[in-house]
Formats: structure tokens, sequence, C-alpha cells
């Protein structure tokens, strides 16, 4: 529930009409798409991860160990996931869709369970 009230807050602060300095696309950045299931896997995973680790110290080892697995898994590093959220955080409009697009899908198989 943390999670949802997180990234509820997260969409509304951003779609304060603040003029962010808009980044140029890196040479490596990742389509919208791949972006919306990294982030899917990282949000349910974090999620996951506080509940069944409350102390902040292991919390926080086992979720980079989780998060560099799930880049490993959809086959990105580190840097090219760093320089494309970057460069969509820096575009409201687009970082509003694909975090719309994350809660949808999130949301889509909570109710099928």
């Amino acid at each position: 529930m943390r999670l949802l009230a997180s990234i509820g807050l997260f969409l509304v602060l951003f779609s304060c009409e603040l003029q962010l300095q808009e980044i140029p696309a890196p040479d490596d950045l990742l389509p919208e798409e791949k972006i919306v299931l990294i982030l899917e896997d990282l949000m349910v995973t974090e999620q996951y991860i506080q509940m069944k680790y409350p102390q902040p110290d292991y919390y926080l080892e086992v979720a980079k160990h989780s998060g560099d697995a799930i880049l490993k898994k959809h086959g990105v590093t580190f840097k090219q996931f760093d320089s494309s959220l970057n460069y969509y955080g820096s575009h409201q409009d687009e970082m509003q869709a694909i975090y719309n697009k994350v809660l949808e899908n999130i949301n889509k198989k909570l109710n099928k369970l």
C-alpha cells in the first residue's frame, strides 16, 4: 500500500508545472516499453522487500542486489537505465505516461489475484 501511495505522490509532484531542463536522448536510450517493464519489476520487488525486511540496513543491501538482478534479467546496464530514466524524467509528459502504464500493469495483475 505504501508503494501505491508513494507512486501517487510521485505522480502528483510530477504533474506540477515546474519547468525542467530537458536532457538530450542518450545514444543507448531504452524504449518506453522496456522502461515500463523494468520499473514494474523494480516496484513490485521493492514492495516485497519492504514487507519482508523492515530493517533499513538489510533492506538496502537486498534491494541493491535485487535491482542489479532485474537489470540483468532485462539485459540492461545500470548506466543505460540511469541515463534513460534521466532523459524521460526531464520530459514530464513521457515520464508521466510511463508511470501511468506501470500502475496500470500492476493494477491488472492485482485484479487477477
